[in-house]
């Protein structure tokens, strides 16, 4: 029997997850294992069917095996730059590639297994932690919490077009560049309004209004932006991620690390809820 050698080497980042690549016989996998927890708020099952039906309109990369037990997928190795927020402010090209393929991925005919609300998501978020107890919430929590009842009472009213999301668009989620560009990492994604998916990326990247700007005008180029809408979402993914940021410190990981990560989200989140007071 021949000995085919095998590399295994971690890939940097992956905040929830550990993820490691597989070189062989030069061939490359991405092996991808589940962060301790992550069952708690992470759909499985929904997630691999979704990165499939993404694999299958040439947005993600290619699955060939996933287990939604744990968790555990083997994925396409995708050559190209993860990109960073600083990259892709450096180039705007990389900008117009980003909001290309979000636009296709919201108006694919992808069958996404689930509805992703942030608003429901955020309310389970909390109950886990008021279960869990003993973890500091940011100050003001009580003024902000307030303010993202209030937004959520008054959604109930309005009716809005779900689509395939992503629902994490944080850069490192993008792969590829300016001529061919792929998203990665679908654990947060379903049925959503497309305005989180955008929301969400200009606050993860620190955009600036110029930024921000030149960005929304790539993804929407003649067609009408809604800032309520997008200021509404803007609020709602800073929070969402805020509140994440606590769940993680409840699950036994880093302090250090979750709670500037949250707190600064959470920042996003006054910042934004103050601009709504203005439109």
């Amino acid at each position: 029997m021949t000995k085919v050698p095998v590399q295994v080497e971690r890939l940097p980042g992956g905040v929830t997850n550990h993820n490691y690549v597989l070189k062989s016989n030069g061939e490359k996998l991405v092996i991808r294992v589940a962060g301790v927890g992550t069952d708690d708020y992470i759909n499985r099952k929904a997630e691999m069917q979704n990165a499939k039906a993404m694999s299958d309109a040439g947005i993600g990369p290619k699955i060939y095996f996933c287990e939604p037990e744990t968790g555990f997928m083997v994925s396409e190795f995708v050559e190209g730059k993860t990109m960073t927020a600083e990259v892709l402010k450096e180039n705007e090209k990389l900008l117009q590639a980003i909001a290309k393929v979000l636009r296709k991925c919201h108006t694919s005919d992808a069958m996404f297994a689930n509805d992703f609300s942030p608003v429901r998501r955020i309310q389970q978020n909390i109950a886990i932690l008021e279960r869990k107890q003993a973890i500091p919430y940011y100050e003001e929590w009580k003024v902000v919490y307030a303010e993202f009842q209030r937004l959520a009472e008054n959604m109930k009213t309005q009716r809005r077009e779900l689509v395939p999301c992503h629902n994490d668009t944080l850069a490192g989620n993008f792969l590829g560049d300016e001529k061919c560009m792929r998203m990665i990492d679908w654990e947060y994604s379903g049925n959503n309004d497309l305005y989180y998916d955008l929301a969400t990326f200009s606050m993860e990247n620190e955009l600036n209004e110029e930024e921000e700007k030149k960005f929304l005008d790539y993804y929407f180029e003649e067609r009408q932006f809604e800032e309520k809408r997008f200021l509404e979402n803007k609020f709602l993914t800073s929070f969402y991620w805020s509140v994440w940021s606590l769940l993680q410190i409840g699950y036994g990981k880093e302090k250090e690390f979750y709670y500037p990560y949250g707190e600064k989200r959470f920042d996003a989140a006054k910042t934004a809820w103050h601009r709504l007071e203005e439109v």
